[in-house]
Order: structure tokens, then C-alpha cells, then sequence
């Protein structure tokens, strides 16, 4: 899913599915690459730094894979190059490298991905799979309520986390109900 309008975040439901998308993807080997570079970032010094890396991979002892974390670096580099001095306002991720299960096969890919938050998190990783956890934490749940059930003789303390009911404790009480009625009516006597 390479995004051509990188000026407009990834709604939640685009970032869930595109979270799904990359879990399920495996490497050969360490030949994924995944780049995020926080708001306000100097992409240049971003760049620079995955040139630098570029001449670290050219040490990899497997030629297939060194060629494929060259290019997967390179791609990322591009593509970095076509925002500008800064990040776009939350910041990008960008993952990148050949997800073909077949060995000596190739299907390079790229994702770049404006997050529909901000991103605080900088990482440059080369890994069998892409890095998701700062994406992750975006999915998570931040609407937390607290619930408190009380009834007669009982009582429960929970907590609402999205849709999901966590019971934290339940009391009962050892206090016995009234036992007869009592109070006064309301009969009126003239």
C-alpha cells in the first residue's frame, strides 16, 4: 500500500488493516527494512544515516540478501527524498524489502505511511519482519472508564477499556436486609 498523498494521516481503520498486512509478512532473512522518523525530524539527517547503512550492508556475506537490503535502502532513501526538509505533521513510517517466500525470487515492496498520530518513535531496523509496536500503541484502546455496580447486598468495580468489561473486584455484604416493613403510611386521617 504505497501512499501517493503523503500529506494525509491513515485513519485508524487504514492503519489496522495495514498493521495486519505487514504482521503477516516474513523475510528470507534480516532483508525488511523499517524506517520511522518522528514529527518534526530532518529527513536529510535520515537519509544520510540509511547511505551510511547502505556501506554496512555491503559486509552482508550473503550477496541474494545484501542486494536486497541495498535496495530496500535505497527505495526508503527515495522516498524520503520526496517530502522535503521535514516530516509531514505526525511524523512517517516507512517499510520496505522483499517479501517474496520463494528463495531466489524477488517482490520488492514499500509502504510509507503517515500515522494517524503522532509519532515519537525514531528507528531504523533490518529484521525477517517489519517493526510494528510504535503502529501498534496507536490501535490500542485510551478511552478507560471506571464502573461501579452497587445493589442491595453487593457490589462490583470494573473497568471499561473499548467494548470490553474487565471485572476488578466484587463484594457482598455481610449487613442484613430489613427484615419487616416498617415506615409509616400514607393514609391521611381527618
Amino acid at each position: 500500500m504505497a501512499r501517493e498523498d503523503k500529506t494525509t494521516p491513515l485513519s485508524i481503520e487504514q492503519l489496522s488493516d495495514l498493521v495486519e498486512e505487514l504482521s503477516e509478512i516474513r523475510g528470507r532473512h534480516t532483508e525488511l527494512v523499517t524506517v520511522y522518523v518522528p514529527s518534526g525530524a530532518n529527513i536529510n539527517v535520515v537519509i544520510n544515516q540509511l547511505d551510511a547503512e547502505k556501506s554496512t550492508a555491503r559486509n552482508i556475506k550473503s550477496k541474494t540478501t545484501q542486494k536486497n537490503v541495498i535496495e530496500a535502502l535505497e527505495r526508503v532513501a527515495r522516498q524520503l527524498r520526496t517530502l522535503g526538509q521535514q516530516t509531514p505533521k505526525n511524523g512517517i513510517a516507512v517499510f520496505s524489502g522483499n517479501v517474496s517466500q520463494t528463495e531466489g525470487q524477488e517482490d520488492m515492496r514499500i509502504w510509507v505511511v503517515e500515522p494517524p498520530e503522532t509519532l515519537t518513535t525514531r528507528l531504523y531496523r533490518c529484521d525477517q519482519v517489519f517493526i510494528l509496536e510504535p503502529l501498534k500503541e496507536m490501535l490500542e484502546e485510551k478511552e478507560i472508564y471506571g464502573l461501579f455496580v452497587i445493589e442491595r447486598k453487593e457490589a462490583t468495580i470494573g473497568i471499561l477499556e473499548g467494548k470490553k468489561v474487565r471485572i476488578l473486584q466484587h463484594f457482598e455484604s455481610g449487613v442484613p436486609g430489613k427484615v419487616r416493613v416498617g415506615g409509616q403510611s400514607a393514609q391521611s386521617y381527618h
